[in-house]
């Protein structure tokens, strides 16, 4: 096992960072002890042989600082920032060429990079008018990055990461066990009712089957968490973006009305995870944005998803 090396790279609060991450940030990520042990002791250890996951470890852990502790924000975020660019540097040339010694190591940094990415304060400074929306855009293109891995996941699945596969991410066996939670109260109808959408709104025969496709899978991904044992864990947020084709993250990308009317029943899925430090608000931001970039007309596509995100709030 390589054992890290002393570096300029590091700094002299990493051991703060480190410690925070240990006892506070690696419990906040999951909500089953199981899950957590392996989040608190066994990445850890996996990290002390991967540069880029410590970097990432400590990159969420200053993050975390930074958005729980206002007082702090400025110069946590900076320390953020720094290590998730060394992170990143070094993850994405190994994932390149993944290998049955490091596919672990670059499981548990992707894990942590898609965390990273739906905690960072979206900034309409840098990012224009659709903040929240290309940020969530960055995200759907980091979990299909990890569809590099594809042919590591035996490995990965016998690994000490194990608990962290939930047969809850597979439909299949999760409507087995039926006892749905009643979350999504008429997402059935719904979804149907959003095939004809999409055929009266598309007339390229390619944006149809790609938001098709996206349509089926945005079905399976509402069956996993409407048949889940609670609590929920974090990770069914990803079933969905991992799942949709590159095309569909590009007519996201370009406004397309269908693609949009999609992801706006995404941020009802986003909705049940508010509780997650590192979503939060991040629904009804996202949601806002998409109702403001589509014509009014089309606002009434939007009813169920606006119903379910703020069924607290008296409109």
């Amino acid at each position: 096992m390589t054992v890290l090396a002393r570096s300029t790279e590091w700094t002299g609060s990493d051991p703060e960072l480190m410690h925070h991450y240990s006892l506070y940030t690696s419990t906040s990520i999951a909500r089953r002890p199981e899950m957590q042990l392996v989040w608190q002791v066994e990445i850890p250890k996996i990290a002390y042989s991967h540069e880029f996951l410590m970097h990432g470890i400590l990159a969420l852990s200053a993050l975390h600082i930074a958005c729980t502790c206002p007082d702090k924000y400025s110069s946590y975020l900076k320390s953020s920032r720094y290590h998730i660019a060394l992170a990143l540097r070094s993850f994405r040339k190994a994932l390149l060429a993944p290998r049955a010694e490091n596919c672990c190591a670059l499981f548990a940094s992707s894990s942590i990079i898609m965390l990273y990415t739906f905690a960072t304060p979206a900034e309409p400074d840098s990012a224009g008018t659709w903040a929240v929306l290309e940020s969530v855009i960055e995200l759907f293109r980091l979990c299909r990055g990890i569809l590099a891995l594809k042919g590591f996941m035996a490995v990965i699945r016998n690994s000490p990461l194990r608990p962290l596969f939930l047969q809850d991410f597979d439909a299949s066996i999760s409507i087995v066990r039926g006892n749905p939670n009643k979350l999504f109260v008429g997402i059935e109808n719904e979804l149907h009712q959003l095939s004809y959408f999409l055929d009266a709104e598309l007339s390229d025969t390619h944006q149809k089957l790609s938001c098709g496709h996206a349509l089926e899978r945005l079905d399976y991904s509402f069956k996993c968490i409407q048949h889940a044992e609670l609590p929920l864990e974090c990770g069914m947020i990803y079933i969905w973006p991992i799942s949709v084709q590159e095309e569909f993250i590009y007519l996201v990308k370009e406004m397309n009305v269908g693609a949009l009317v999609l992801m706006a029943y995404y941020c009802a899925q986003l909705c049940v995870f508010k509780d997650y430090w590192f979503v939060g608000e991040r629904a009804r931001s996202l949601f806002s944005e998409i109702s403001t970039a589509l014509p009014e007309r089309l606002w009434k596509w939007l009813a169920w998803p606006k119903s379910v995100i703020y069924h607290d709030v008296d409109l």
